[in-house]
Protein backbone atom coordinates (compact mmCIF):
# COMPACT_ATOMS: atom_id res chain seq x y z
CA UNK A 1 0.00 0.00 0.00
CA UNK A 2 2.59 2.58 0.62
CA UNK A 3 3.69 1.99 -2.88
CA UNK A 4 0.48 3.21 -4.32
CA UNK A 5 0.67 5.74 -1.54
CA UNK A 6 3.55 7.08 -3.04
CA UNK A 7 2.33 7.35 -6.93
CA UNK A 8 -1.00 8.72 -5.93
CA UNK A 9 1.32 11.62 -3.87
CA UNK A 10 3.59 11.49 -7.52
CA UNK A 11 -0.01 11.96 -9.14
CA UNK A 12 -0.46 15.67 -7.25
CA UNK A 13 2.74 16.76 -7.33
CA UNK A 14 3.03 20.12 -8.66
CA UNK A 15 -0.58 20.57 -9.37
CA UNK A 16 -2.89 23.23 -9.06
CA UNK A 17 -5.78 23.02 -6.99
CA UNK A 18 -8.44 22.73 -9.59
CA UNK A 19 -6.04 20.18 -11.14
CA UNK A 20 -6.27 17.95 -8.27
CA UNK A 21 -10.27 18.41 -8.12
CA UNK A 22 -10.40 17.35 -11.81
CA UNK A 23 -8.24 13.95 -10.89
CA UNK A 24 -10.45 10.79 -10.69
CA UNK A 25 -10.16 10.53 -7.05
CA UNK A 26 -12.03 12.55 -5.98
CA UNK A 27 -16.00 13.17 -6.57
CA UNK A 28 -16.26 17.16 -7.59
CA UNK A 29 -18.83 19.55 -8.95
CA UNK A 30 -19.13 21.97 -11.35
CA UNK A 31 -21.96 25.07 -10.52
CA UNK A 32 -23.75 26.82 -13.67
CA UNK A 33 -24.68 30.16 -14.10
CA UNK A 34 -27.19 32.29 -16.03
CA UNK A 35 -27.26 35.74 -16.56
CA UNK A 36 -29.87 38.26 -14.19
CA UNK A 37 -31.72 40.06 -16.78
CA UNK A 38 -32.36 42.93 -14.08
CA UNK A 39 -28.77 43.27 -13.71
CA UNK A 40 -27.24 47.36 -14.39
CA UNK A 41 -24.98 47.20 -17.32
CA UNK A 42 -22.69 44.51 -17.08
CA UNK A 43 -20.14 46.47 -19.01
CA UNK A 44 -19.92 49.90 -17.78
CA UNK A 45 -16.99 49.88 -16.01
CA UNK A 46 -14.42 50.31 -19.49
CA UNK A 47 -11.09 49.24 -18.53
CA UNK A 48 -7.89 50.56 -20.43
CA UNK A 49 -7.51 48.48 -23.48
CA UNK A 50 -8.52 47.61 -26.65
CA UNK A 51 -11.17 45.46 -26.80
CA UNK A 52 -13.53 44.17 -30.17
CA UNK A 53 -15.88 41.35 -30.14
CA UNK A 54 -15.58 38.76 -33.35
CA UNK A 55 -18.42 36.37 -34.62
CA UNK A 56 -18.70 32.88 -36.46
CA UNK A 57 -16.22 33.53 -39.28
CA UNK A 58 -14.45 36.24 -37.36
CA UNK A 59 -13.08 34.22 -35.47
CA UNK A 60 -10.48 32.60 -38.09
CA UNK A 61 -8.24 35.67 -37.84
CA UNK A 62 -6.86 33.93 -34.16
CA UNK A 63 -6.35 30.69 -35.72
CA UNK A 64 -3.29 29.87 -33.93
CA UNK A 65 -3.76 32.14 -30.63
CA UNK A 66 -2.99 29.85 -27.59
CA UNK A 67 -3.13 30.68 -24.27
CA UNK A 68 -7.05 30.89 -24.10
CA UNK A 69 -8.01 27.17 -23.75
CA UNK A 70 -11.06 28.10 -21.69
CA UNK A 71 -12.21 31.33 -24.00
CA UNK A 72 -11.11 30.22 -27.52
CA UNK A 73 -8.74 26.93 -28.68
CA UNK A 74 -8.77 25.34 -31.93
CA UNK A 75 -7.73 21.84 -33.58
CA UNK A 76 -5.16 20.96 -35.87
CA UNK A 77 -7.39 21.79 -38.58
CA UNK A 78 -8.06 24.85 -37.72
CA UNK A 79 -11.69 24.48 -36.33
CA UNK A 80 -13.14 25.45 -33.23
CA UNK A 81 -16.65 25.18 -30.80
CA UNK A 82 -16.47 28.98 -30.17
CA UNK A 83 -18.65 31.11 -32.05
CA UNK A 84 -17.96 34.55 -30.07
CA UNK A 85 -15.09 36.07 -28.68
CA UNK A 86 -14.44 39.10 -26.92
CA UNK A 87 -10.83 39.74 -27.15
CA UNK A 88 -8.85 42.60 -25.03
CA UNK A 89 -5.39 44.01 -26.01
CA UNK A 90 -2.40 45.71 -24.67
CA UNK A 91 -0.11 47.30 -26.69
CA UNK A 92 -1.27 45.09 -29.70
CA UNK A 93 -1.00 41.76 -27.66
CA UNK A 94 -4.11 39.65 -26.51
CA UNK A 95 -4.25 39.91 -22.77
CA UNK A 96 -7.47 38.31 -22.00
CA UNK A 97 -10.36 36.46 -24.08
CA UNK A 98 -14.39 35.45 -22.79
CA UNK A 99 -15.76 33.28 -25.65
CA UNK A 100 -18.81 31.42 -26.03
CA UNK A 101 -19.36 28.21 -27.55
CA UNK A 102 -22.45 26.49 -29.17
CA UNK A 103 -23.99 23.57 -26.49
CA UNK A 104 -26.34 20.82 -27.32
CA UNK A 105 -29.04 22.96 -27.21
CA UNK A 106 -30.07 25.81 -29.64
CA UNK A 107 -29.71 29.33 -28.67
CA UNK A 108 -27.86 28.47 -25.70
CA UNK A 109 -24.20 29.24 -25.01
CA UNK A 110 -21.61 28.54 -22.46
CA UNK A 111 -19.02 30.98 -21.72
CA UNK A 112 -15.65 30.52 -20.38
CA UNK A 113 -12.60 33.35 -19.90
CA UNK A 114 -8.95 33.56 -19.60
CA UNK A 115 -6.97 36.80 -18.78
CA UNK A 116 -2.86 36.20 -18.56
CA UNK A 117 -1.58 36.22 -15.20
CA UNK A 118 -0.14 39.60 -14.95
CA UNK A 119 -3.37 41.79 -15.55
CA UNK A 120 -5.27 39.11 -13.67
CA UNK A 121 -6.98 40.73 -10.54
CA UNK A 122 -7.81 44.16 -12.11
CA UNK A 123 -11.65 43.59 -13.13
CA UNK A 124 -10.64 42.83 -16.84
CA UNK A 125 -12.00 38.93 -16.44
CA UNK A 126 -15.89 40.45 -15.47
CA UNK A 127 -15.46 42.93 -18.13
CA UNK A 128 -15.12 40.59 -21.03
CA UNK A 129 -17.28 38.75 -19.66
CA UNK A 130 -20.01 40.76 -18.91
CA UNK A 131 -19.14 42.81 -22.65
CA UNK A 132 -20.02 39.40 -24.28
CA UNK A 133 -22.72 38.51 -22.06
CA UNK A 134 -24.39 41.85 -23.60
CA UNK A 135 -23.70 41.33 -26.71
CA UNK A 136 -25.02 37.29 -26.60
CA UNK A 137 -28.08 38.95 -25.19
CA UNK A 138 -28.92 41.15 -27.80
CA UNK A 139 -28.34 38.45 -30.34
CA UNK A 140 -31.50 36.42 -27.78
CA UNK A 141 -28.64 33.90 -27.16
CA UNK A 142 -28.83 32.34 -23.51
CA UNK A 143 -25.18 32.67 -22.02
CA UNK A 144 -24.26 30.28 -19.00
CA UNK A 145 -21.14 30.24 -17.06
CA UNK A 146 -19.54 26.91 -15.43
CA UNK A 147 -17.35 26.80 -12.68
CA UNK A 148 -15.44 24.25 -10.49
CA UNK A 149 -16.91 24.65 -6.95
CA UNK A 150 -13.15 25.29 -6.35
CA UNK A 151 -12.11 28.10 -8.52
CA UNK A 152 -13.21 30.73 -6.36
CA UNK A 153 -11.64 33.40 -8.92
CA UNK A 154 -13.79 32.07 -11.64
CA UNK A 155 -16.91 32.03 -9.54
CA UNK A 156 -16.09 35.89 -8.06
CA UNK A 157 -15.38 36.81 -12.28
CA UNK A 158 -19.61 35.50 -13.01
CA UNK A 159 -20.65 36.94 -9.75
CA UNK A 160 -19.59 40.14 -10.83
CA UNK A 161 -21.17 39.92 -14.12
CA UNK A 162 -24.74 39.20 -12.69
CA UNK A 163 -25.05 35.82 -13.24
CA UNK A 164 -26.75 33.68 -10.88
CA UNK A 165 -26.08 29.85 -9.87
CA UNK A 166 -28.97 27.91 -11.50
CA UNK A 167 -27.69 24.58 -11.38
CA UNK A 168 -25.02 22.04 -10.29
CA UNK A 169 -23.31 18.80 -11.80
CA UNK A 170 -22.00 16.25 -9.92
CA UNK A 171 -19.57 13.96 -11.12
CA UNK A 172 -17.47 10.98 -9.34
CA UNK A 173 -14.40 8.87 -9.32
CA UNK A 174 -13.50 6.94 -12.62
CA UNK A 175 -11.21 4.50 -12.67
CA UNK A 176 -12.80 2.23 -15.20
CA UNK A 177 -10.39 2.67 -17.90
CA UNK A 178 -12.39 6.01 -19.42
CA UNK A 179 -11.20 8.44 -17.89
CA UNK A 180 -9.18 10.91 -20.13
CA UNK A 181 -6.64 10.23 -16.83
CA UNK A 182 -5.92 6.51 -17.26
CA UNK A 183 -2.44 6.55 -18.93
CA UNK A 184 -2.04 8.97 -15.07
CA UNK A 185 -3.77 6.04 -12.84
CA UNK A 186 -2.34 2.64 -14.67
CA UNK A 187 0.68 2.15 -12.97
CA UNK A 188 -0.89 3.14 -9.49
CA UNK A 189 -4.30 0.81 -10.17
CA UNK A 190 -1.88 -2.48 -10.69
CA UNK A 191 -0.08 -1.14 -7.42
CA UNK A 192 -3.44 -1.31 -5.13
CA UNK A 193 -4.48 -4.79 -6.72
Amino acid sequence: MKNGQGKIQDLLRDRSRDEIFELPFVYGQTIHYVPDRNHADRSAVLPDYECEVLFEKELQSLRGLTGFENALAFDLDGGTSTRAVCVARHDQKIIGVAGAAGSTVDGVWEVGADVQEEYRNAGLGSWLVGRLTEELLVRNIVPFYSASVTNLGSQIVVYRCGYRPMWIDTFGTVLDRSSVYDDLVKGLRLSLN
